[in-house]
């Protein structure tokens, strides 16, 4: 009797572990473009990052229209995106860091157009900005660099949590049942 009150507890714990570890990788994986389910963040202008099957980062605003990433091309310096490297926002703005097909890094800066969206969040474009105005700016910003395998890498432990949740969660169920037809 003692030894299933061990093993109940074990699996209750195992459970209680990969929730956590669910809650914890949906939460970061928000910033990688994967979504949340449990959580309320949202980037400036309600702005949210998006990853296609490729794990190409796009950053998209509240009508879902696509702003930037990989294979956009900006007048001011005629370079397309070819790489997104990262981005980094606070409450009022947003850095987005990538490379171009010289491979050379650029950086762009948000700001408002002066419109408003359907939802009512002010209309955002970005603009060019050198490598020294970023630098005295990056500081001031949260920044998420991003890299294809880290983005993997967080979706396969998001996937894995929660398998091993559900797996858990039922595996405890069941040692429950055969714990009450014991006694």
């Amino acid at each position: 009797m003692k030894r299933s009150i061990k093993k109940s507890a074990f699996l209750y714990l195992l459970c209680c572990l990969s929730i956590f570890a669910f809650l914890f990788y949906d939460y970061i994986g928000y910033e990688y473009g994967l979504g949340c389910f449990f959580c309320r963040k949202m980037l400036p202008f309600g702005i949210y990052p998006k990853v296609n099957r490729y794990d190409c980062i796009y950053l998209f605003d509240d009508d879902d229209f696509e702003l930037v990433g990989g294979g956009f091309k900006y007048d001011d310096d005629g370079f397309k995106i070819k790489k997104f490297l990262g981005y980094g926002y606070n409450d009022s703005s947003i850095i987005v860091k990538y490379e171009d097909d010289l491979n050379d890094i650029h950086y762009l800066s948000s700001y408002r157009t002066g419109y408003r969206s359907d939802s009512g969040n002010p209309d955002i474009s970005f603009k060019d900005m050198d490598k020294l105005d970023y630098l005295r700016r990056k500081k001031h910003y949260k920044w998420i660099d991003l890299d294809h395998d880290k983005v993997r890498k967080v979706r396969a432990l998001k996937i894995y949590s929660f398998m091993g949740t559900v797996f858990f969660f039922f595996l405890s169920i069941w040692q429950w049942i055969i714990n009450r037809r014991e006694h």
